[in-house]
């Protein structure tokens, strides 16, 4: 029996640099706070960090363009007289089932979960159940957050794959019928072609339902489906870290401008604050302490001084014009790499659908397309 917890540790490590990706992508998405950083990735001091919001309206905009597409399901067949219209209802009546049964448990729906997935990790997964509880079919469709799922692939498709998630005591305890210490615990829940396992805490759960073992399956193959997003090279240049470019997220042609807007708007913020209670410079005879800063720039003030004496406010026009020429420039790199809500047709209107967000986005569904095809 294969030691699926050493497996699910070792492909952990293995996807590092794609776990790093998609954790960069997620504070894109949450406006992580910009902080300027020197050369020691150090805070620099008497700086007024900006976080521009334009990563998550960016995000916002694209998942609602996908949450108004209308899925269409089409069933084919070699044979003509059979009427498909009733697989298909079948089908339709599965899926709002399963999501009635998330629903019940507080949990997102189906597509939301996926588009979600799709957009931010550039990959969706589901473990997919349809088991006979008495004479009803429950359809019992889980949803997996693809940055916490492990996997192998043989030649035959899934070998099998890992979801570690943590959980509450109480939840643990109700699911599992086990005590752990703490407020929460880690549960892995492993799948294969021929089982079902849990570890809790790294302790293995036996699963028994009416008196019977629950960890063996029928269905001939692992029960979890995995769809990444076709964008990325990660599959086509095979280098050695190739997998942080496999199924891109939308934020691929982005990811490395936004943080230098943040920079450049964080120096032009600091810049105008100092306009406004600038740095100053004093000459005076003999040297000695400078007046009070409050003192000299108050409204209405009056200083005195000596004819050879002076106070200046010190000149940042060349930095201000510099940064204003980077910030155009970033500007322009982030215009191309993202869509805007005007490319959706979002302004004072409705979200568009999918199709009029690659319309109007006319050489920009590079984004969006593929998170539909996928």
């Amino acid at each position: 029996m294969p030691d699926y917890p050493k497996l699910a540790k070792e492909k952990k490590e293995e996807n590092d640099e794609l776990l790093t990706r998609m954790q960069v992508d997620e504070d894109l998405l949450y406006l992580k706070q910009y902080i300027m950083l020197d050369k020691f990735r150090q805070p620099v001091p008497n700086i007024i960090n900006v976080t521009l919001n334009r990563p998550a309206v960016f995000a916002a905009n694209i998942i609602s363009a996908l949450g108004t597409t209308t899925e269409t399901r089409t069933v084919t067949t070699d044979d003509e007289n059979l009427d498909t219209t009733d697989i298909e209802d079948v089908q339709k009546a599965a899926f709002a089932s399963a999501n009635k049964r998330l629903n019940d448990n507080g949990k997102t729906d189906l597509n939301p979960f996926f588009d979600t997935q799709l957009c931010i990790r550039g990959r969706a997964a589901a473990r997919c159940l349809f088991r006979m509880d008495g004479k009803d079919l429950v359809p019992d469709i889980v949803p997996w957050d693809t940055r916490f799922m492990t996997y192998e692939i043989d030649s035959e498709g899934l070998k099998w794959a890992a979801y570690e998630t943590t959980r509450s005591k109480t939840v643990i305890e109700a699911q599992y019928g086990i005590t752990v210490t703490g407020k929460f615990g880690t549960v892995l829940d492993v799948w294969d072609k021929e089982h079902n396992e849990v570890w809790v805490n790294k302790t293995r759960v036996t699963l028994v339902k009416e008196q019977k073992k629950q960890e063996e399956h029928k269905y001939g193959f692992t029960p979890v489906v995995i769809e990444i997003v076709p964008l990325g090279y990660g599959t086509i240049l095979l280098s050695e870290d190739r997998i942080r470019f496999e199924g891109e997220s939308i934020f691929f042609m982005m990811r490395s401008v936004v943080p230098e807007l943040n920079r450049v708007i964080t120096i032009l913020q600091t810049l105008n604050m100092k306009s406004v209670l600038p740095p100053m410079k004093q000459k005076k005879r003999g040297g000695g302490k400078a007046s009070k800063h409050a003192e000299i720039t108050a409204l209405g003030a009056v200083t005195a001084m000596e004819p050879d004496e002076d106070i200046l406010p010190i000149d940042f026009g060349k930095a201000e014009r510099a940064a204003a020429i980077a910030l155009d420039m970033l500007e322009t790199a982030e215009r191309e790499a993202s869509l805007s809500s005007a490319d959706l047709g979002l302004i004072g209107s409705p979200p568009a659908s999918g199709v009029r967000a690659i319309i109007a986005g006319e050489n920009k569904d590079q984004v969006v397309r593929p998170r539909l095809e996928a």
